[in-house]
């Protein structure tokens, strides 16, 4: 009698554990499932908020990861969004795989021995960036410093970034030697196009809904 009550009371246990843990794993999908919704909303509205700001469309081809990176990094570098991403697409279109007759390669057209450079000099190898990851780190960098560089030579901010863009279109050395931006209509036009006023008047600085990832 005491073995059958105890074995019934072992089949008893049994029962209520696995209930438990049945209910344990339907609340841990439920969590997943709405974790996973929240995500693709959050991706959904930084895609948007991203082609309002920078009004340039955001090709269905670019990996998302890749446009959130750029979208990220931007802020950590404090480097304008609408700016970057009109120079992606004016630079390759969001195309990563593009390689230019010169040989610049990438999101950001970032050449070889200018990659290898900063490389070396920021380390990035250390970072376990992929290869587009590591373009879109080099190119934001190489903004970032050609405009600390004008920055510092007392140049004032809205002609720093014209500078510092006829620069990694151009090279430095051009912008150095017509002592100002090179007197190219492909640079220009460069310019122009990235730094273009926004058609709508209204601050888009603020996004409000992309306060969770």
């Amino acid at each position: 009698m005491k073995r059958l009550t105890l074995l019934l009371m072992f089949i008893l246990s049994l029962f209520f554990v696995n209930g438990s843990l049945g209910g344990f794993e339907d609340n841990a999908i439920k969590n997943y499932e709405k974790q996973k919704i929240k995500r693709e909303m959050y991706l959904k509205n930084l895609i948007q908020q991203i082609e309002i700001e920078s009004e340039v469309i955001i090709p269905d081809y670019i990996d998302i990861k890749y446009v959130e990176y750029m979208y990220d990094l931007a802020h950590e570098l404090e480097l304008p969004t609408r700016m970057v991403f009109r120079l992606v697409y004016k630079e390759s279109g969001f195309i990563d795989k593009i390689i230019s007759p010169k040989g610049a390669e990438g999101f950001f057209q970032v050449m070889p021995n200018t990659c290898e450079l900063y490389v070396k000099t920021l380390q990035v190898d250390t970072l376990k960036l992929d290869d587009n990851q590591k373009n879109i780190y080099i190119g934001m960098h190489v903004l970032k410093d050609l405009y600390d560089y004008w920055i510092s030579k007392g140049k004032p901010d809205s002609y720093s970034w014209k500078l510092s863009l006829a620069c990694y279109n151009a090279g430095i050395t051009k912008v150095l030697y017509y002592h100002g931006i090179p007197p190219y209509d492909e640079t220009i036009r460069y310019i122009r196009f990235i730094l273009k006023e926004h058609s709508i008047t209204t601050d888009l600085s603020s996004n409000n809904y992309l306060t969770n990832k």
